[in-house]
């Protein structure tokens, strides 16, 4: 059988936090401190995320279209030096990153999570240029999966456009949930990830079958 356990907060200390006492806030546990952060309703959560990821989309959508457009490209190939995939590395990982960054002040200023208090600003930097890289990565494999799937495959600008506006869509989406997200703990996380898939990534596309004799020898001398 459940129970239920009870904190007690002084009166003094209550006052100083920035919540309102009539709306519902949560509790969680970080690195043994505990967090008090107010509650969104699934409505307010649901009009922030869908506002912050589809205009910059869109706009960045318009750019794509236009680019193509201007240049009379009828047909845009998928993977390649002006491509679809070209785009959303770049436009993607620029558009992101200030979905990421607009989210990281927004919350820091608000000071509604104590997760982004403890992130000093002059970390921001690194902290953005190591989520971008990150994303750099995981565009460029998949991007590469795909080219390997569908090898030589074009579309026209409409359809191109459309699967632009996807892939840049999944990556707003995903940096603004990073940047609510941010800890120290994710922070780490992100890191191995990267290490590990860029040594998985390298092993995979070495052109080289024996890459594994000249690379290991190097551990022993």
């Amino acid at each position: 059988m459940s129970t239920k356990s009870f904190i007690e907060i002084p009166e003094e200390v209550l006052h100083h936090l920035p919540l309102d006492l009539d709306k519902p806030f949560s509790l969680t546990v970080d690195n043994d401190k505990i967090n008090l952060t107010q509650s969104k309703s699934p409505t307010a959560i649901q009009a922030i995320s869908l506002r912050w990821f589809i205009i910059p989309t869109l706009i960045a959508s318009v750019i794509f279209a236009l680019f193509f457009w201007q240049q009379k490209i009828t047909q845009i190939p998928l993977t390649g030096t002006i491509s679809i995939s070209s785009f959303v590395l770049l436009l993607g990982l620029i558009f992101g990153m200030i979905c990421f960054t607009a989210f990281f002040i927004k919350e820091k200023r608000h000071e509604q999570s104590a997760t982004a208090k403890n992130i000093y600003w002059r970390n921001f930097p690194t902290i953005l240029l190591s989520f971008a890289m990150a994303l750099a990565f995981v565009i460029m494999v998949f991007f590469w999966t795909l080219g390997i799937v569908f090898r030589a495959a074009t579309f026209d600008l409409w359809t191109a456009t459309t699967l632009f506006a996807l892939f840049t869509a999944i990556i707003n989406y995903a940096m603004i949930n990073f940047a609510l997200a941010l800890s120290p703990r994710l922070i780490l996380q992100v890191l191995i990830a990267v290490i590990v898939g860029g040594v998985g990534f390298s092993m995979i596309t070495n052109s080289s079958l024996h890459w594994w004799k000249l690379n290991f020898s190097f551990f022993f001398f």
